[in-house]
Parts: C-alpha cells; sequence; structure tokens
C-alpha cells in the first residue's frame, strides 16, 4: 500500500463517526435507528457484540451486519474496529446546540468544542487530489459563475471577493432567476461553483441540473453523501460533525477554510507557473 494510500484508510478509519453523522438523513428507517444507537455513546458501541447492538437499535443482525458494509467495512468485526479508532481519536466528540438556560461560560464552550470539533474532522477527511483538481480547474475557466442561496449566499459572496482578488473571472449572480439562466447559457470555459450547506437545496439542485444537460463542469462545496455532490463533476466535500446545528458559526468555518485553501492554492500555482 503506498503512502497516500495508508493515509487515506488512516483518515477513513479516523471519521467514521463523522462520516455516520452526515450520512444520517440518507439512511433509512432502520439504518437510521442502527446510527443513532452508536452515535449515543460511540464508545460503548464498541464493547457490543452484533446481537446487543441489534437488540438495542430494534433490528435483526444482519441488519446490523448490512449497515457496517455501507461505511466500507468487511462487516461487523471491521466496524468495530474502526469505531474504536475512531473513538480514541476524539474527532467526533461535539456539543449540543447552545439552550436557553445555558450561562456564558456554557455557550462559549460548546461554540468553542463544537468549532474545533467540525476543523478537525474536516482535516481528517479532506481530499487534497480533489483540491488540487479544483484549483486547476478554477484557473483554466474563462467565467466562474457562483451559486448560493439562504445561509450559503454569505459564502458564495465571499468566494466571488477571494476568486476575483486571485485574479480570476468570477461572479456570484444574486437573483435566482439569473442563476438559472447562466447555467442554461453555458458557454465553453464557463465553470460553476455552487455552495450549500445542505446539499439538498432544491433551487441549486435546479441549477446544477441544468449544467449539467449542457455538459457543464460544476463544482460543488456541500456535505458529503448529499444530492448535489452527487451532481457535480468536482466535489469538495464537507464532513459535518453536528447536524443539528447546520448554520452555526462552527459549520460554516469549514467553508470559509476551503475558500481559503482554494484562493492560496490559485495563488501558489499561479506564481509556480508564472
Amino acid at each position: 500500500m503506498s503512502q497516500m494510500n495508508k493515509v487515506a484508510a488512516w483518515s477513513s478509519e479516523l471519521n467514521l463517526i463523522c462520516e455516520m453523522r452526515s450520512a444520517l438523513s440518507h439512511l433509512n428507517k432502520t439504518e437510521k435507528k442502527i446510527a443513532q444507537n452508536i452515535l449515543a455513546d460511540p464508545e460503548a458501541a464498541t464493547q457490543k457484540s452484533i446481537a446487543v447492538l441489534a437488540k438495542n437499535s430494534g433490528v435483526s443482525e444482519p441488519s446490523v451486519n448490512r449497515f457496517c458494509k455501507r461505511f466500507d467495512t468487511t462487516g461487523f468485526p471491521d466496524f468495530k474496529l474502526k469505531l474504536a479508532k475512531a473513538a480514541v481519536s476524539g474527532i467526533w466528540e461535539t456539543v449540543h446546540p447552545v439552550k436557553p438556560e445555558d450561562d456564558t461560560g456554557k455557550y462559549t464552550t460548546k461554540i468553542i468544542n463544537n468549532t474545533i470539533a467540525n476543523l478537525m474532522a474536516f482535516k481528517q477527511s479532506v481530499s487534497y487530489q480533489q483540491i488540487q483538481l479544483a484549483v486547476d480547474a478554477l484557473i483554466r475557466a474563462k467565467r466562474i459563475f457562483i451559486v448560493g442561496l439562504g445561509g450559503s449566499s454569505a459564502t458564495a459572496r465571499d468566494a466571488e471577493c477571494k476568486f476575483l482578488q486571485s485574479g480570476l473571472s468570477a461572479c456570484y449572480p444574486v437573483d435566482l432567476i439569473m442563476q438559472r439562466m447562466v447555467a442554461s447559457n453555458y458557454a465553453v470555459g464557463d465553470l460553476y461553483f455552487l455552495i450549500s450547506q445542505t446539499g439538498e437545496t432544491k433551487e441549486i439542485i435546479e441549477v446544477a441540473e441544468l449544467a449539467k444537460l449542457n455538459n457543464a463542469p460544476v463544482i460543488c462545496l456541500a456535505p458529503e453523501m448529499s444530492r448535489l455532490s452527487r451532481l457535480s463533476t468536482l466535489k469538495l466535500q464537507i464532513v459535518r460533525v453536528n447536524s443539528l446545528d447546520r448554520l452555526s458559526f462552527s459549520s460554516q468555518a469549514t467553508y470559509q477554510v476551503m475558500l481559503h485553501i482554494l484562493a492560496a492554492g490559485i495563488s501558489v500555482q499561479k506564481k509556480y507557473n508564472g
């Protein structure tokens, strides 16, 4: 196994719990029961037999085995081993959303800890290859159209600013109708950069589908395993630790960091080629 493959395998093991959290909204009813049971106490789950885990989850043992294989493991024993490594790493730990009864110390600590957890999960799951491909595609593009709505609009505006500062031709059409128009009128050299903190926003999915009909290149900045991610040419996938608080600063921070990484990559590559 090459060094790169070893790193990828290690990162996957550390992020098994993060992957389960991110996949919750895409799991069927049976799988969700198992995932929620495990996520309630990952460390305790590593000590359970398949029979006990199945009973506690209210599902059959074959269902548990199928669930384990969904997450790129050979079966329950392999899954438990990777789960134990993820639990020991500590990067899965997160906090509950801020509550009205929290005092200053509690909500301050929650926000800081949750941001660290999200950034650690992002660090372990980031794909250097996808970043390099995205940087290459952005530099080659004649025009970059950025799309983001709702909670992602501020990130989209920031992306426009960073790409323009990097010397690229970038535009963020704020109006949804304009976003659809630019996706429908693809010209050679255009590239679409779509941002979504859910990866399931109907309007952004429509833009992605329009771009795909024109065989236009699409880069998405979205949660892994989301619909938008599946529709995109290049995927800058974000592992979301705290799925209950997707619009919090701790969640948005990973998107901002990815934009900084892309801007740095563009700057470095331009200087290298220049």
